[in-house]
């Protein structure tokens, strides 16, 4: 669940980006809990969506340079043999689904 707990920190760091609220790369990287070569690698994952990001020194944040005019949408499911789909057992029951949105 390694790339679960990925997507959960690149959603966050995109509302970061997003408010103009992260701070140099060193404070992204102690509020994600990620060493800063992380810090950085998440941030060119978020410039692959399309949407440009720079660093304004004068604030200390990053930023999208165009603001974000994109919606991405990702849901993650276990779905085991004995599963009904939609991500159901056959009870109705849920199981392990995560979803993550950047828009």
């Amino acid at each position: 669940m390694e790339f679960i707990q990925e997507l959960k920190k690149m959603e966050r760091l995109h509302q970061m980006v997003k408010k103009r609220a992260t701070g140099p790369i060193d404070v992204i990287a102690r509020k994600l809990g990620i060493s800063i070569s992380c810090a950085h690698r998440l941030l060119e994952q978020l410039e692959q969506f399309g949407q440009p990001i720079r660093y304004d020194a004068r604030v200390q944040t990053f930023s999208y340079i165009y603001g974000f005019h994109s919606k991405v949408d990702i849901t993650i499911a276990t779905v085991s043999d004995n599963m009904k789909i939609p991500y159901t057992t056959s009870t109705g029951q849920l199981i392990h689904k995560h979803s993550f949105s950047f828009s």
